[in-house]
């Protein structure tokens, strides 16, 4: 049962290798009647066209992605508000560094004989 659908996979699999390689080989000829196709007797013509065509739009969208914003300038009076709290909240952590941390007392270690506390559920 088991050899027989590996037979299959295996035949299968040369068909999708036989439609990869003809698809591969149809689309090369498309892409090469193509300049014929829409009547242009060489490939460079078609290819200047092409490039004509497409050179319209990119160019308008190269000036839209060239202009920038201006940044903000900040009106001093602006800047000497924020910076005034900002100072404070930088002389709060400075005092806060300093002091001592508050210590934690240690967690006595559990005797290894002592009974563990019986709990009754009534």
């Amino acid at each position: 049962m088991v050899k027989e659908l590996i037979k299959a996979l295996k035949r299968k699999e040369a068909e999708v290798a036989a439609m990869e390689a003809r698809i591969a080989h149809e689309l090369h000829e498309e892409l090469v009647e193509l300049p014929a196709f829409y009547g242009f007797d060489s490939l460079p013509d078609f290819l200047k066209a092409v490039k004509k065509a497409v050179g319209g739009l990119t160019k308008k969208r190269r000036k839209i992605v060239r202009q920038k914003r201006k940044r903000a300038k900040v009106a001093p009076a602006v800047r000497a508000k924020v910076k005034q709290p900002a100072q404070k909240v930088r002389k709060k952590r400075a005092a806060a560094k300093k002091a001592a941390p508050a210590k934690i007392p240690p967690v006595p270690a559990a005797a290894e004989d002592a009974p563990l506390p019986s709990t009754t559920l009534s």
